[in-house]
């Protein structure tokens, strides 16, 4: 239709008792998603015959139902293709390819027709989890095993149209000035005042089609925008969302680094060592920070997964403690979503001051996650900050009870419940250290 093929002859398939399939083609100029299609397929059929109904034809062929436009786009093309025998739908002996979709954002509330909502009101937001011939592709809305990031780097390398746009900005009919002013409202500045930079296009107002040269960065007040030189080079880069909680984090890296290092594993959790197993172990350390712990549980013997999503303290870390036993993921509380992924149980999970920066409703989502990572009889180590909370930090006051109660939801017993005073000697600041054993139940 874009491109002068005419009108496709999905009519004309059905009224010859042909089903059709859908597909996606010319992905580099038109959306290569899925529910795109299925919803142009719904509405183009309908928009034509209502037309001719309109009109006053008779003999108007029925209309196509969502169920009918998610047959085309599973089991029909699994036909045109000559594979109905092994995949299209979920039967015995069939490959496993199966998408889960989220039914409870707020793009489909309140769901009262699952077929309908799936064609009319769904989009690749939804998109759960993903099976391709039984392997997850996708888990809990990220790619497993995929890093887009690396990918996207290298098809800007490999584009030969000039600078990447990082960032297309919706503006209304406004001066350009009034636009900058809008910026500055959500705590964002400009590095330069000179346009022609080349990252974000302005496409509405006085600046239509201009470029102007931000950053996006998310921070806990608002987005921030800023420019920032990069490889040095002219060009400016978008940086990734950080996870709620590890603002400022990325910025205080060298200190951090110097601080946290200037404790040793053994002090800082001496009154929980009695409590880990004896080597070899596998240890799961959720907000791995400088490595400290990992490195320590190395030095016992054990073998660690270190999660931690701020890059400017995971590439750190990786300096000060290199090892082959020590395997660093970009990942964070509440979803766990790549530690999960890997279908791994752990002898150990440590959290140490990490729980206190997740707020209520992701403390309750957060729980679970940690406790499906657990064998049966391991344990969870936790401590958790009580104090004044550090300028540009995001934290919550979390009680030993409220965590003793969501962990015991989760089949996780409290075994220890000490409180100590901090060890950098910060006044007013105390921490309580918690452990868990998990005991068989329900997971």
């Amino acid at each position: 239709m874009q491109i002068r093929h005419g009108i496709p002859p999905l009519q004309a398939a059905l009224d010859h008792g042909i089903q059709p399939s859908l597909s996606v083609d010319v992905e580099c100029n038109m959306t290569a998603d899925m529910f795109s299609i299925t919803r142009a397929a719904f509405t183009l059929q309908r928009a034509l015959a209502n037309e001719r109904s309109l009109a006053g034809e008779q003999n108007i062929p029925p209309l196509l139902t969502c169920r009918q436009v998610i047959e085309m786009a599973t089991i029909g093309g699994a036909k045109v293709a000559h594979l109905d025998r092994k995949i299209g739908t979920i039967s015995p002996g069939k490959e496993v390819d199966i998408i889960m979709l989220a039914a409870d954002r707020i793009n489909v509330f309140p769901l009262n027709n699952v077929p309908g909502t799936v064609v009319t009101l769904m989009d690749t937001s939804n998109v759960e989890t993903v099976l391709v011939a039984g392997k997850i592709v996708k888990w809990q809305g990220k790619p497993v095993g995929v890093d887009l990031g690396r990918l996207i780097e290298k098809s800007r390398d490999a584009s030969s149209q000039g600078p990447a746009i990082r960032l297309i900005c919706l503006v209304p009919a406004a001066p350009l000035e009034e636009v900058r002013q809008a910026c500055s409202a959500c705590r964002g500045e400009h590095g330069s005042d000179a346009l022609g930079g080349q990252r974000a296009v302005l496409i509405q107002g006085a600046a239509r089609g201009r470029v102007l040269p931000i950053d996006w960065t998310p921070q806990p007040a608002g987005i921030r925008l800023s420019a920032r030189r990069r490889h040095q080079r002219k060009g400016y880069e978008m940086k990734a969302a950080r996870i709620s909680g590890t603002e400022n984090y990325a910025d205080e890296a060298p200190e951090l680094l110097k601080r946290y290092e200037s404790i040793s594993f053994g002090d800082a959790h001496a009154r929980v060592l009695h409590l880990i197993p004896p080597a070899p172990c596998r240890v799961l350390d959720i907000g791995a920070g400088t490595g400290r712990d990992a490195a320590g549980f190395v030095t016992r013997g054990h073998s660690v997964v270190a999660v931690e999503p701020t890059e400017e303290l995971r590439r750190g870390a990786m300096r000060l403690h290199p090892s082959p036993m020590i395997e660093w993921l970009d990942d964070s509380l509440p979803d766990l979503a790549a530690v999960r992924a890997r279908s791994e149980e752990f002898d150990v999970v440590m959290l140490t001051a990490v729980w206190m920066h997740l707020d209520e409703v992701q403390r309750q989502m957060a729980m679970p996650n940690v406790a499906a990572l657990v064998r049966n009889g391991a344990i969870v180590i936790m401590s958790l900050r009580h104090g004044p909370v550090p300028p540009g930090r995001r934290m919550f006051e979390v009680s030993a009870e409220e965590t003793i109660a969501l962990a015991q939801r989760s089949n996780l017993c409290c075994t220890l419940n000490q409180e100590a005073e901090s060890s950098l000697r910060r006044p007013g600041v105390t921490w309580t250290r918690l452990a868990f054993q998990k005991v068989p139940g329900n997971r």
